[in-house]
């Protein structure tokens, strides 16, 4: 659905100074987009310090932790608006939480 020919205003960043005000054209192609797993790794690895108490994804104390994925999103096209790669990741992250649907993406 993002990989193309599109206007991708909804995912612009906001014009800073003096910037305000001008015209951008916001039709960019996406002629490739890569999401690949690097790392999976428990939490407990990941850090260094005693946890007493803590939730993500799930609960410590006798329970299981989730284990923790490492992501790489890679983009190629033919230019970027300002902002406009983070705003695809957290759009890409959203839909993997189920947060909001494919549908919703093709319509922003």
């Amino acid at each position: 659905a993002l990989v193309g020919e599109h206007d991708f205003v909804a995912f612009r960043g906001a014009f800073r100074g003096s910037e305000r005000g001008r015209v951008q054209d916001t039709v960019c192609t996406l002629s490739d987009l890569r999401i690949t797993e690097e790392r999976t790794s428990n939490l407990i690895d990941a850090v260094d310090i005693p946890l007493t108490e803590f939730s993500v994804g799930g609960e410590y104390g006798g329970s299981t932790i989730n284990p923790l994925t490492t992501y790489t999103v890679s983009m190629t096209g033919d230019r970027f608006l300002y902002k406009m790669g983070r705003f695809l990741v957290g759009t890409i992250v959203a839909v993997g939480h189920g947060k909001i649907s494919v549908d919703d993406v093709k319509y922003a």
